[in-house]
């Protein structure tokens, strides 16, 4: 190492003594000097390509046709659609329409679990409340929470593939009071608000597209009008408001545990008051599905 470095020195220095013989200025100062100017000037790098701005679109608005991908802004919240098909680092969620649930779009996200915009893998076997995608901001999001998600819409592909997933505050709606008697005359898809008293059925059904089941509210002062309505599944030990604890085969009334808007256990028995969408089964009963918030009132 020492060798190598005295021999380079003296090349060094042999080299510069030949320079400055080889390149004396004349003796008026006239000529071309070499310097630093001349020798050390960089290449400027082009300049990076500007993002574009996103368009803020209702998921309603989204075009069906056309070549070019859009940049865009769309607000909806977060489902499995009871199934997630994967394909190679992506794996397909739906977003939906927060002012009509029957409207959803196919959102493409990488699957990576470890860093923002991504959602953890999932195995083979999974229930909606196992869904976790990384927000933007590093925080877990879930099925039925609400997102701002910014990416590029293919509208060959009827596909969202997102740069950022935002959590966000879902939207204000005025809902339509009613009473359970009421609801059988509501159009469906109309956002209503009703109260009673949360039971248990005799038989629990679990699943489905938004991973919920089956409880149902009933008139305070007729307790033979009922309403189904159907409430997400949280993981065992977790209070997530508007979900349910999990419940077992022989579960029993005093098993049942709901978390209100404000993380409140609600029993059964208790009074609610529920905001969510009405819909009719094929044989004409109302339910409701999604539900939007929940509130104890009391026993």
């Amino acid at each position: 190492m020492t060798r190598r470095f005295i021999v380079l020195g003296l090349a060094t220095a042999l080299l510069a003594g030949a320079c400055s013989e080889a390149f004396e200025p004349p003796p008026d100062g006239g000529g071309a000097t070499l310097g630093p100017m001349a020798t050390d000037r960089e290449t400027p790098s082009p300049a990076p390509t500007p993002q574009p701005s996103p368009v803020e679109m209702a998921m309603a608005d989204l075009p069906l046709e056309g070549d070019a991908p859009l940049y865009v802004r769309v607000l909806g919240w977060l489902r499995t659609g009871g199934s997630v098909f994967c394909r190679d680092e992506t794996c397909g969620l739906e977003l939906v329409d927060p002012r009509d649930p029957t409207e959803d779009v196919y959102l493409k996200v990488v699957r990576d679990g470890s860093s923002p915009n991504t959602m953890a893998p999932v195995g083979s076997s999974f229930e909606e409340a196992d869904l976790e995608v990384i927000a933007a901001d590093g925080s877990t999001l879930r099925s039925g929470d609400h997102v701002l998600v910014t990416g590029w819409w293919d509208p060959d592909g009827d596909t969202l593939a997102p740069g950022t997933i935002a959590r966000t505050a879902a939207p204000k709606l005025t809902p339509a009071a009613s009473t359970i008697a009421q609801l059988r005359s509501r159009k469906p898809g109309t956002l209503v608000r009703v109260s009673g008293r949360l039971e248990t059925p005799f038989l629990l059904s679990c699943g489905g597209r938004n991973g919920t089941c089956n409880l149902y509210l009933s008139d305070v002062k007729d307790a033979s009008r009922t309403v189904r309505i159907e409430v997400r599944m949280s993981r065992e030990g977790e209070s997530r408001p508007l979900t349910m604890r999990p419940l077992g085969d022989n579960f029993r009334d005093v098993d049942l545990r709901v978390f209100d808007v404000k993380k409140r256990t609600c029993r059964a028995g208790d009074r609610i008051t529920v905001v969510g969408w009405v819909y009719r089964s094929e044989d004409g009963t109302p339910y409701i599905d999604p539900v939007q918030s929940i509130t104890r009132i009391g026993k």
